[in-house]
């Protein structure tokens, strides 16, 4: 990594680390893990005799080798329940026979969920779920190697991460080596992750008889060996505590320290990691951070205290990856431990920034954006003059972004109606006022994210871009677009095409390392007459746009008659979910007050969507009247109700009122 310009003074080591105890909470486990894994492969290297060459990379790869295993959560809740229980039961789990995975993969489909629901599950599994499943581990190695690039980690350090993922019987991933073929930097790590889990569990004999168990099959049967005979020595002093410390002490050769811009970097490339947790929140960390610190400018921040209060931002919502996804991706009601599982996350995201000495600062202010004036916020019920500008910007920000973007219980709002959200807290003593006026003036005048689409993606394949990241299937993409359900495999293979991505995830990841979801709502670009990102097209959970693509298509384009040809059109949102309306204040049943944040109080309790057509109900395009309409398009002679039918773009700039 090239460290140009003024100096942070912060390590590449503790950012790493950061990141490993956050990547704890995503697999379940215990924070340090990947810390005392670190240690214990170390040691192990040691032994060995191992070069400092080949040290630091055993040191890096150990820190970012499972950083990537919370890529695919929402596949991995939306087939086998909890994700962290599913990664957590993974360690536990030694796959040395051809049926060892299918059978791991059965016992844990539709965990959690009534016996109906899971035998219906079951009979969907065996078409793409079990694809997708098997590509899980194919999976977190390309994100982890993707962080480790970005992170200007060497290309050996890259090779370990990828090998870990192999066994020495063959049955790994990604490709399939076996025994020598294997990296043994590789073979250390894994050996350390398992034996870690054990020893933390039982002691140091579980951590030996688990590694005799898998000799031969996981592990190389040599260095079990070695770790069998030195076990007490190589796990001796993991639980005294310091643990941290004795990680950032170990760090081979000089050490890497960040320059100003790279320390910026590396909190971006763990916002975007953070935000891939779920398909409803890729873009968001980043969007917060521009926006609040756009605000503390506004605001009369000095210039440290403005970069300070956006790179907490970045790190934010670091502790959602401690909270599964069937509860962030639940459409329903939570309940009330969901919502306490909720209500935790700053808490995590304050205890994970707090151990390093340089981001025990962002820890003070990313813990607040939760927090509201009344007291009524979380995790702590700060309350007026304890709560510091920083977290009022902060919590603005964030609750106005929030608004901007769908979520699995609402459909997104536009920014008029964000911007009233926003001051109806004012109005009830939650939001501070100041606050909020700088967030909304930041809204209003931040510049856009560029417009230009990488690797070569047309408009309409970011639009379905957009969708798939949301985790909607072919059918629902050609659904939303108004398309036919082979339309939409072909764009998305073209998708996978262009940027190199096999699946979903891959793509999210693609999608949010990008700039493609998230950021400033279309409608107030359109507002102020700037440009749209990612060209013109509209986002894709906009109710209001599919609203115009659904008149436009009653007005002159189609005929609600049954017959041949169908042309399903999505569900138009109830008037109660449409943009710029403010929903009802609800109060959380548990408490008997107001729920301090507006997703947690909307997933506490939402109103049923309306049915735009009776069940069985489709719209037919009118052949002739098609033909004409696209005579009419090739001379430029179209209708304004056929440019709507093509989409939102084709409109002039909205004008406000």
């Amino acid at each position: 990594m090239t460290l140009p310009g003024a100096r942070s003074g912060v390590r590449l080591a503790e950012l790493l680390a950061t990141l490993s105890l956050a990547t704890d909470l995503g697999l379940g486990q215990p924070m340090e893990h990947m810390l005392r894994q670190c240690l214990i492969a170390l040691r192990l290297a040691e032994r060995l005799g191992l070069s400092a060459a080949d040290r630091v990379v055993v040191y890096y790869a150990s820190l970012v080798a499972w950083v990537g295993c919370h890529v695919d959560a929402y596949e991995q809740a939306k087939w086998f329940g909890d994700d962290t229980v599913l990664k957590t039961d993974f360690r536990h789990a030694d796959f040395a026979t051809a049926a060892a995975a299918p059978l791991f993969m059965m016992r844990h489909l539709g965990a959690g969920r009534p016996a109906a629901e899971r035998a219906r599950l079951a009979l969907t599994f065996l078409g793409n779920g079990r694809h997708a499943a098997e590509s899980m581990l194919t999976n977190h190695w390309l994100a982890a190697d993707g962080l480790a690039a970005r992170l200007g980690l060497g290309q050996r350090v890259r090779d370990c991460v990828e090998q870990t993922f192999e066994r020495w019987d063959g049955r790994g991933a990604p490709r399939g080596m076996r025994g020598e073929e294997i990296l043994l930097t590789s073979r250390l790590v894994c050996l350390a992750d398992v034996t870690e889990v054990y020893h933390r569990a039982a002691g140091t004999a579980a951590a030996v008889d688990v590694a005799r168990e898998r000799s031969g099959t996981q592990f190389d049967p040599a260095v079990v060996d070695l770790f069998a005979a030195d076990a007490a020595v190589v796990l001796d002093g993991l639980d005294d505590g310091a643990t941290w410390q004795a990680v950032i002490d170990a760090e081979p050769g000089a050490g890497i320290r960040l320059s100003e811009a790279d320390f910026d970097s590396v909190l971006e490339a763990i916002a975007d990691f953070t935000d891939v947790k779920s398909p409803y929140t890729i873009g968001h960390s980043r969007g917060v951070a521009d926006l609040a610190g756009e605000a503390a400018k506004i605001a009369g921040l000095d210039p440290e205290a403005a970069a300070r209060l956006r790179r907490a931002g970045l790190v934010h919502d670091l502790g959602r990856l401690g909270v599964p996804n069937t509860i962030w991706d639940k459409k329903g009601t939570l309940s009330h431990a969901e919502a306490e599982r909720v209500r935790m996350h700053p808490y995590l995201t304050e205890r994970t920034l707090a151990a390093s000495p340089a981001l025990a600062p962002l820890a003070a202010i990313a813990v607040l954006h939760h927090e509201r004036l009344d007291g009524s916020g979380y995790p702590r019920g700060v309350a007026g003059p304890a709560l510091p500008v920083a977290g009022r910007l902060l919590a603005a920000a964030d609750f106005y972004l929030a608004k901007t973007e769908p979520r699995p219980h609402r459909p997104a709002t536009d920014a008029a109606g964000a911007a009233a959200s926003v001051r109806a807290e004012v109005r009830a003593g939650r939001l501070d006022g100041d606050a909020a006026s700088a967030v909304l003036k930041a809204a209003g005048h931040r510049i856009a994210r560029r417009a230009a689409r990488p690797a070569g993606l047309t408009s309409r394949e970011v639009e379905v871009l957009r969708l798939l990241a949301m985790g909607l299937s072919n059918r629902e993409i050609a659904g939303r677009l108004v398309i036919s359900p082979k339309t939409a495999s072909h764009h998305v293979e073209h998708i996978y095409a262009k940027t190199g991505a096999a699946n979903r995830a891959m793509a999210s990841l693609f999608a949010a390392t990008h700039g493609l979801i998230g950021g400033l709502p279309e409608a107030e670009l359109r507002r102020q007459n700037r440009p749209v990102p990612g060209a013109e097209q509209p986002h894709p959970a906009d109710p209001a746009v599919r609203g115009r693509v659904v008149v436009g298509l009653l007005l002159d384009q189609v005929v609600a008659v049954p017959g041949a040809h169908p042309q399903p059109v999505g569900d138009v949102p109830a008037p109660g979910h449409l943009a710029g309306r403010e929903r009802a204040q609800l109060v959380d049943p548990g408490r008997g007050e107001p729920a301090a944040e507006d997703d947690l109080r909307g997933h506490l309790g939402r109103r049923p969507r309306q049915e735009v057509l009776a069940r069985g109900e489709r719209l037919k395009v009118h052949p002739v009247r098609k033909h004409r309409a696209q005579g009419r398009r090739v001379l430029g002679r179209d209708r304004p109700c056929e440019r709507l039918a093509r989409g939102f773009h084709c409109l002039p700039p909205a004008v406000s009122s």
